[in-house]
């Protein structure tokens, strides 16, 4: 009943048959916590989060997805520090949350943090920090984490694909840019409006037009125009 009161989004309702509980266990104090988290109501998450008796890795990380929808990055990144166990998801959310707001020097700074912690990087880690290279305009790090950390099973994504695409276009290395899309096995129509704005980008337009030519045969219908890459 409380899962259905939740997804109704009638957060008094689920308090209400949360408090009646007899026993509540981790599991019923991170629905309830994550309840209010989904209605932005970051006062009754905190004061929620604070007289939870037992925490686990979720109801941190559910507290920190709160903070960061709130824009707190000082609180997100105080209760980051203190979690006493992060992982994967914990790590993303910090991380989506800098890159989503701007924050590009943020989340660049907890790049050496992560790798001394001994985390493996999924596609989604991957694209957070080459996006924050990219905007930083980090060509050597950029490089860096191509060559380390984006494994062949990660390079089939492409998601990862098409952020190394743009992250070594707008660094400057087309050439390499070009390179790394010809290689993708998988191709979106994001990645090849990606690779055509890079080229046109970089003034070559003839490539552009070759690639859109290319683009309409592989099946795919553009998102942008012809007379957008000339100009």
């Amino acid at each position: 009943m409380m899962s259905e009161y939740i997804k109704a989004g009638d957060t008094n309702s689920a308090r209400d048959l949360f408090d009646a509980m007899s026993v509540r266990d981790v599991v019923s104090w991170n629905a309830m916590l994550a309840a209010y988290v989904k209605a932005s109501d970051v006062v009754a998450a905190k004061e929620l989060f604070a007289t939870m008796p037992v925490r686990n890795v979720v109801s941190w990380t559910t507290m920190l997805r709160a903070l960061s929808d709130a824009g707190d990055f000082v609180g997100m990144r105080g209760l980051f520090n203190r979690m006493p166990e992060r992982n994967l998801v914990s790590w993303n959310c910090i991380l989506s949350s800098y890159t989503r707001h701007g924050r590009f020097w943020q989340a660049l700074q907890m790049f050496p943090r992560m790798l001394l912690e001994g985390l493996t990087p999924d596609s989604f880690t991957i694209v957070s920090f080459l996006l924050a290279f990219e905007n930083l305009r980090k060509l050597r790090m950029g490089r860096w984490i191509h060559a380390n950390l984006v494994t062949p099973a990660l390079q089939v994504h492409a998601e990862v694909g098409t952020a190394l695409v743009e992250m070594y276009a707008m660094c400057g290395d087309i050439a390499r840019a070009l390179v790394v899309f010809i290689k993708m096995d998988r191709k979106d129509v994001f990645s090849w409006n990606v690779m055509i704005r890079a080229v046109a980008m970089h003034k070559q337009v003839d490539d552009a037009f070759r690639l859109f030519d290319l683009m309409r045969k592989q099946g795919f219908g553009p998102t942008i125009s012809p007379s957008w890459v000339s100009c």
